[in-house]
């Protein structure tokens, strides 16, 4: 990137060294008088400036913009063909003269070059990429995605033209051709999935888009274990939690992640308030898992999915929106399972952080729903005292 920047500056300082002085001021005056909006005095210089170096590209394309700006058509057409003769085999001019005849209002005479200039230069892979952009910036995107999709047809490698496919599908609303693409990108070549992974949960909350797009991934399920991935995910945006849960036990099979995913997983549903789904999954890693690592997390992140699934039901009996309300009495055996479980946490992972957080979420349960000042008091001076310095003390 940076290569091509300094190329660049030295490029356009390569342009001024080749200008006398009086020629560079010339070009200045005519952009100051541009910006004064008095473009016929500009046009004035820069054709002067034009005619005496006419390979200069500075004054071709400040010329031809010019043109564009007075609705000079057939000055602009003339200017790009006259550039066509010095250099005729640059495609981007046969985009450019398209383009002009587009913004004049004649379609037809635009696609009988742009369709030109694709049988002309047809050898080149990148022909109808360029000629494809001209009608993009058109936003003629039906026709940038007829030439991209002959182009595909044509090319040794119709993947390089899948990603501007599935951006003009997304564009258009197209979602199932979209993902029809994104899959082939993912096919070709696997290391891609993370950037088409984050296109597509870009416009997933678009109407009908991850019906659309769950549907065509689905049928690659088999193809590569990033399309698992892919679904399993789409399956999340959709809220089947359910369906994404038996989707990440396969992969973890597959895969033999030991679990990683899974709790990732759950972790995920818990944050989004899925709690009933999230105890099923740190309960499926506790008892499929007991050896690895994240089990003290899962440990803990069942505890809390227990006290939050609590929390719901104590808060469904007492309504907050009520002016006064008498709160409901919370009977021992409905909070006792979630004390247990935080009690087991502290015992068997001692003086970890894990346990740490187990003892304060112990004491708000206490304080807040048993109303046990005293036993609430407790779990909280065991964080003062004991672990000082950890981030629950504060």
């Amino acid at each position: 990137m940076i290569k091509k920047i300094l190329i660049i500056i030295l490029f356009a300082f390569s342009l001024y060294a080749q200008q006398s002085p009086l020629d560079q001021n010339q070009f200045m005056l005519a952009e100051s008088y541009e910006q004064r909006g008095d473009f016929a005095k500009a046009v004035e210089i820069i054709e002067t400036l034009n005619k005496k170096d006419p390979a200069n590209i500075q004054y071709f394309n400040k010329l031809n913009s010019l043109y564009l700006q007075l609705k000079k058509y057939d000055e602009s057409a003339a200017l790009i063909n006259s550039r066509i003769i010095i250099t005729p085999q640059d495609i981007s001019l046969y985009g450019l003269l398209g383009s002009t005849y587009y913004t004049a209002g004649d379609r037809t005479k635009a696609y009988r070059v742009w369709d030109d200039t694709a049988e002309k230069f047809k050898t080149n892979p990148m022909t109808l990429r360029i000629i494809s952009n001209y009608a993009i910036e058109k936003r003629d995107f039906e026709k940038a995605i007829e030439y991209l999709n002959r182009g595909k047809e044509i090319s040794k490698d119709p993947f390089l033209y899948s990603y501007d496919l599935g951006e003009l599908y997304q564009v258009t609303m197209r979602y199932r051709e979209a993902a029809g693409e994104y899959c082939d990108l993912i096919k070709a070549n696997p290391s891609q999935y993370p950037q088409i992974e984050s296109k597509i949960l870009s416009y997933s909350n678009k109407p009908n888009a991850l019906d659309e797009t769950i549907e065509v991934v689905e049928k690659h399920k088999s193809d590569d274990i990033s399309f698992s991935y892919l679904l399993a995910r789409l399956y999340i945006e959709k809220k089947n939690y359910d369906e994404a849960f038996d989707l990440y036990k396969e992969i973890d099979k597959k895969q033999n992640t030991k679990g990683a995913d899974l709790f990732s997983f759950g972790d995920y549903v818990y944050r989004d308030g899925e709690y009933r789904t999230a105890s099923e999954v740190f309960k499926f890693l506790i008892d499929n898992y007991s050896d690895q690592q994240n089990i003290p997390l899962a440990k803990l992140g069942y505890a809390k999915t227990q006290e939050a699934l609590f929390i719901q039901k104590y808060n469904a009996a007492n309504p907050e929106w009520k002016t006064f309300f008498i709160p409901a009495k919370v009977e021992e055996q409905e909070i006792e399972p979630v004390i247990n479980a935080y009690q087991e946490i502290v015992k068997v992972y001692q003086h970890s952080e894990v346990a740490i957080e187990a003892n304060l979420r112990m004491g708000i349960l206490y304080a807040y729903f048993i109303n046990d000042l005293d036993v609430a008091q407790k779990y909280f001076a065991i964080i003062a005292y004991d672990y000082p310095m950890s981030k629950y003390a504060s």
